[in-house]
Order: structure tokens, then C-alpha cells, then sequence
């Protein structure tokens, strides 16, 4: 999401000088995917157990219980999260297009093969990493909020701006039934938003209003996109 911003408020961002910054927040996370994705079918998903990491108060430097690394491949699949880092990677490459060009083409090129991989070889990745099942499952397709790990209204947000800025060709009947999703969605934060902080969760309710003021910044300025 944040490479995301640094797209649409690209101009916003540089005007107040934070575009160094914005960018070096980005590429500290999409360094970490590119050094995982050490094969174009091999992608390592997860380091250590979190249930045992979670009795271990303690800087990772100092943790003595084991390590463990996962990873999804051909034999072990994980197009759900293979996909995400796939759309992170190609999103941050936008973002670094204009300062960054062999960066962005790198970010692209690492983009382009998880991408072939996820759909290729197609399955859950908590299936395959069976340490993640109980705290980091595969998500479903619930519509009733944006979050690490739920992307859903993302999607139809950035699928409804396709349609809007006339891009969407022979599928523009299709396109529309995600516009009235993420219609929806914006819709719903204004229903449960009279007039103070959007509460949605007790744990950490924070990120789910922050990223929920986000995309329905962005419907808004697709209300006031053109007519193509």
C-alpha cells in the first residue's frame, strides 16, 4: 500500500520532500522479498515458528530457539502469497520507475517470475507452510475491510479506476461489478463512521481506519476523474 501511495501522491509526497524517504521505507521491504525469491519457482515464505516465537520476549538477535525457514516451490505452492509478493514487487517498481530505473527493472523482473509461478503451480500456501495455518492463514474474500491481509477492496478499487479511465475494453461489464464492490466498500466506512474514528477492530483497529481512509481517498478522486 505504501508503494501504492507513492503512485497516486507521487507529486503530494515530493512537494513536501518525503519522496527519499517514502522510497527507502518501500525498498527496505522489497530488498527483503528480492534476497527470499532465490530461485524463479523458490520463494522462501516464512522464518521460525510462531508459536514458539511468540513466548521469546526478546531482540531476534538474542532468540536461541530455532530458526526455521520455509519455502513454497513446484512440489509446495503458494500462489496466494507467491501472488501478493509478486504485486508488491511490481508496484514498487512503478514507484521507482522515474528515480530508481535498474531497481525498478530489477523489482520488475523478480515481479514478473513470481507472478508466471503463481499461477502455474497453483495452491494455498498455508497448505504448504503448515506453521502459518494458525496465525498467518490464507485470507478469504471478505469485502468488509482492507489489511495486510485482506486485500480484496484494494483489488476492486484498482480495477474500478481501470474502467473509469477508459482502459477496460471488452471487459468493462465485468469491471463494473467491481466498481459497485468497492463502491460498496466506501460506502460501509461511511456507515460506520458518524463522525469520529472508524472502528472496525479492538486489536489494532488503527491500521484497518487508516487503509480504509486510503482507498476511499482514492474513490474519491476517481469521482472526479474525466469521462473517457
Amino acid at each position: 500500500m505504501l508503494a501504492w501511495g507513492a503512485i497516486e501522491f507521487s507529486k503530494e509526497i515530493t512537494d513536501l520532500n518525503q519522496i527519499g524517504h517514502t522510497l527507502r521505507a518501500i525498498k527496505w521491504g522489497t530488498d527483503y522479498f528480492v534476497k527470499a525469491h532465490t530461485q524463479p519457482n523458490v520463494l522462501w515464505g516464512q522464518v521460525g515458528d510462531g508459536v514458539s516465537d511468540h513466548y521469546s520476549w526478546e531482540r531476534a538477535e538474542d532468540m536461541t530457539t530455532p530458526r526455521t525457514a520455509y519455502k513454497i516451490d513446484e512440489q509446495h505452492p503458494g500462489s496466494d502469497l507467491t501472488g501478493e509478493t509478486a504485486a508488491a514487487l511490481a508496484a514498487a517498481a512503478i514507484a521507482f520507475r522515474t528515480y530508481n530505473s535498474s531497481y525498478s527493472n530489477l523489482l520488475l523482473v523478480h515481479a514478473k517470475q513470481l507472478f508466471t509461478f503463481a499461477d502455474r503451480y497453483r495452491g494455498l500456501y498455508d497448505e504448504s507452510i503448515s506453521r502459518a495455518h494458525q496465525l498467518y492463514a490464507s485470507s478469504g474474500y471478505s469485502v468488509k475491510e482492507f489489511s495486510w491481509d485482506n486485500k480484496y477492496a484494494g483489488v476492486q478499487t484498482l480495477l474500478s479506476k481501470v474502467l473509469l479511465e477508459g482502459k477496460a475494453g471488452p471487459y468493462a461489464s465485468i469491471l463494473k461489478q467491481y466498481q459497485a464492490k468497492a463502491d460498496y466498500f466506501s460506502c460501509a466506512c461511511l456507515q460506520k463512521n458518524d463522525g469520529g474514528l472508524l472502528y472496525l477492530h479492538d486489536w489494532n483497529n488503527m491500521q484497518y481506519a487508516s487503509s480504509a481512509a486510503f482507498l476511499c481517498q482514492i474513490e474519491f478522486l476517481m469521482s472526479i476523474l474525466p469521462t473517457a
